[in-house]
């Protein structure tokens, strides 16, 4: 007879209480009348996790969400959402992957939607096949067609996407994550692609980058459900979000350069943080640091600019970040890759320039368009994805989980592993995260720096107690050399005494008492 269905289960050791009341969890998962999707991503932040976040969020009321996602370097989380947040285990990548397919196939997984597969395991992409359940994509960059994600090269720039030797180049530099050349990449997710239910794209230039290089596949273009920020002005010249070479971090330091040297009335602000400190060459660059989600509409209020710049260098697919500045009514310049012409046609106020257009001719557009006189929000209508959960549920329907086979799983791990990863040195620490804005870094610099100093005045008493102990050992010395002195002056004294008892001896004196002394010596008994 199975056992009831919140039974508890004695736990392995090492998981304590966490392991019956995750099972738990996952049974009342099994038992739920909602479909079940599963989301696997990465466990990097930025738009993905916001739009898995959302995502998740606006099913709730019809579906429930498990996330799928790396933790530390050996490991993978199932994590449930909402109201389902005690349903978590972990699992070795390798060693317990059968058992991650086995606690999902008992849950009853209606749809696996990949978001991304950066930290996870080549067998990710089987996972439909092997649960049984048909999957969705959804192509927040361009990892179905390169390994660097971003279709950029070694510069961080676009790469031109070029043929399969220029790939071949860029992988040899910088190889992809699983032990794969370009054609053996791009042949496996040709297979998940081709056989998904949908390939989802927020943007028409993403749908058509995935068709060129896949074109079994027809994507659909789906843009981002996200809410509406209120709009506002400003005056100055904002780049938003976190700046790194694929970003446009090279290509704002050659615009701040050619202001500095022109002495053009520009000033930029990253609203976010920087790829690396600029402040040894006094640019007309600064930036707020990183920034909390959901803070960017009112950091945007407060700088008070009067244009946003994008200089984005690899083909964005979406970008939260122009929905923000669309939706303040700013003057946007961005350049011509990816979604940006697409998502700002007919959007009041906004040009669109080459991606490697020189500097001097940015900043050209960007004084050309300070005098403009700031649009109304124009985010182009329906942009807001309201009916995009109504679109992810159609055709997916509740399957029947096994909550007595949730309850009585042994595999996973019910409390995260840890696992010791490469740290950063406090100066690596201290450029990403004081000098360049990076959030995390200075977090962590923080966090770190009450040991550090405990580390370093345990040092200074150590050095103290070793000079402390150094004086002792010289004074030692020296006494040792005092006390050699003495006694080699004593010996010399000794040697001397005896010579001259020698010389006594062998004196005439001495032979003519020779027999007084002989009496003392007899009387003396």
């Amino acid at each position: 007879m199975p056992p009831p269905a919140d039974a508890i289960i004695p736990a392995p050791d090492g998981d304590g209480e966490a392991r019956p009341h995750a099972l738990a969890a996952f049974a009342r998962l099994a038992r739920s009348p909602k479909p079940l999707f599963v989301f696997a991503t990465h466990a990097r932040g930025g738009g993905v996790a916001r739009h898995v976040r959302e995502l998740a969020a606006q099913l709730a009321p019809h579906a429930d969400v498990l996330v799928l996602r790396p933790h530390r370097r050996s490991f993978v989380a199932l994590e449930g959402t909402g109201e389902h947040r005690e349903a978590r285990l972990w699992f070795h990548r390798d060693e317990d992957w059968a058992a991650l397919t086995e606690i999902l196939r008992a849950l009853g997984v209606a749809r696996l939607h990949f978001h991304h597969v950066q930290g996870l395991p080549p067998q990710v992409l089987d996972l439909g096949r092997t649960v049984g359940c048909p999957w969705d994509v959804t192509v927040h960059d361009y990892y179905p067609i390169c390994p660097q994600y971003q279709l950029t090269d070694a510069t961080g720039r676009y790469c031109g996407e070029p043929d399969a030797a220029g790939c071949a180049r860029c992988l040899a530099a910088s190889p992809a994550q699983w032990s794969m050349d370009i054609a053996q990449w791009r042949a496996a997710f040709g297979r998940l692609l081709g056989e998904a239910a949908r390939v989802i794209t927020p943007s028409r230039d993403a749908a058509t980058r995935i068709a060129r290089h896949f074109p079994h596949v027809s994507p659909v273009t789906w843009p981002h459900a996200e809410p509406r920020a209120l709009p506002a002005a400003a005056r100055k010249v904002l780049v938003l979000g976190g700046l790194s070479p694929a970003k446009g971090m090279e290509t704002l330091v050659a615009c701040a350069r050619d202001a500095r040297e022109r002495g053009l009335a520009l000033r930029f602000r990253v609203v976010g943080h920087l790829a690396w400190p600029v402040d040894g060459e006094d640019l007309p660059v600064s930036f707020t640091g990183e920034y909390p989600e959901g803070a960017l509409a009112t950091l945007v209020e407060q700088e008070r600019a009067d244009a946003v710049f994008f200089p984005a260098q690899w083909p964005e697919t979406w970008s939260y970040t122009l929905s923000a500045a669309i939706d303040a009514g700013l003057p946007i310049l961005a350049t011509d890759l990816g979604a940006f012409p697409e998502r700002l046609a007919g959007v009041a106020g906004a040009r669109i320039v080459a991606w490697d257009a020189p500097a001097a001719s940015i900043n050209d557009a960007l004084l050309a368009m300070a005098g403009d006189t700031p649009p109304a929000s124009g985010r182009a209508p329906g942009d807001d994805g309201a009916i995009y959960g109504d679109r992810l549920l159609e055709g997916v329907k509740p399957v029947p989980g096994d909550a007595a086979a949730c309850l009585a799983f042994t595999g996973g791990r019910a409390l995260a592993p840890d696992e010791t990863l490469p740290r950063a040195t406090l100066v690596e620490l201290f450029d990403d995260g004081v000098r360049s804005g990076n959030g995390r870094s200075a977090a962590e610099l923080r966090e770190r720096l009450p040991a550090a100093d405990r580390e370093i005045e345990a040092a200074r008493a150590a050095r103290e107690r070793a000079a402390h102990a150094e004086a002792a050992l010289a004074q030692a010395r020296a006494r040792e050399e005092s006390l050699a002195a003495e006694l080699a002056a004593l010996r010399d004294e000794a040697l001397r005494a005896a010579r001259h008892a020698a010389d006594l001896e062998a004196s005439t004196s001495w032979r003519l008492t020779a027999p007084l002394r002989a009496l003392a010596r007899l009387f003396g008994r």
